[in-house]
């Protein structure tokens, strides 16, 4: 079995640099590599957007027999260039994480975001994303776990139709990065207020391996819908986040 993975930074494996397999310390695709002894691939990049996410769905998902496709935030810049690593900029509370070279142009996308940015084309794009990836998926009877991460985080409800779904819907893993910063160390919360994440996709080790944990479960015995807030697996114990220390002492 082969197992392709698309989506934004919840898809991507860096930064390589601090991968320790003999440790536990990997993201969730190497951690469903390692409990499945299934090939995987992951096409996931940071700071995209739901349109790079389809498009590389659309070159890839014939190669693959299951998917995880990670739907990034409906709110993000559809027609951005994703080069730049600015698809996520819309406000001025996220220029302290925006590479120098680029600051001029995220102070610039800002300005610009209010009188351009319609919300309904958004909706509409990312809801004709997931129709259009769930029915192509079907068609070539393989199977899918859409990962819907920015949904379900105030609320059960989510804002989509899920009705074209072809496998199992995860929402709510935003929140679970979120309340690693909540509940764990205040340490980590003021790291992350003035550097970029460096936790395997927004997760600390231990709940990279749950959220391997629960894909594996849904592709067995996929369920509607999950809130994965709703589950009592996660861990929130500062010292799932030592190898950022030790990682920031090596720089």
């Amino acid at each position: 079995m082969r197992i392709g993975i698309f989506g934004d930074s919840y898809a991507d494996p860096e930064p390589r640099t601090l991968i320790d397999r003999s440790q536990g310390i990997m993201p969730w695709m190497l951690w469903l590599e390692q409990l499945s002894s299934q090939t995987v691939e992951t096409f996931g990049k940071s700071a995209t957007n739901i349109w790079y996410s389809y498009r590389r769905f659309c070159q890839h998902y014939r190669d693959f027999d299951r998917i995880v496709f990670v739907y990034t935030d409906y709110q993000r810049w559809l027609n951005i260039n994703t080069q730049e690593g600015l698809a996520h900029i819309v406000s001025e509370h996220q220029l302290p994480h925006v590479p120098e070279q680029c600051r001029d142009l995220a102070e610039s996308l800002i300005k610009i975001h209010p009188h351009i940015y319609d919300e309904a084309l958004n909706r509409f794009v990312f809801q004709q994303v997931f129709n259009t990836v769930n029915r192509a998926v079907k068609a070539e009877n393989l199977e899918i776990i859409n990962v819907l991460a920015f949904e379900g985080i105030d609320s059960a409800e989510i804002s989509i139709d899920i009705s074209s779904s072809h496998g199992a819907v995860l929402t709510g893993l935003h929140g679970v990065s979120g309340l690693e910063i909540i509940d764990g160390s205040s340490k980590i919360g003021r790291y992350l207020e003035h550097n970029s994440d460096l936790r395997f996709c927004h997760l600390n080790p231990y709940n990279n391996q749950q959220l391997a944990d629960v894909i594996l479960e849904q592709f067995e015995q996929p369920s509607a819908l999950i809130n994965l807030l709703s589950l009592d697996r996660w861990r929130f114990d500062p010292g799932e986040l030592d190898y950022l220390d030790r990682y920031l002492r090596d720089c």
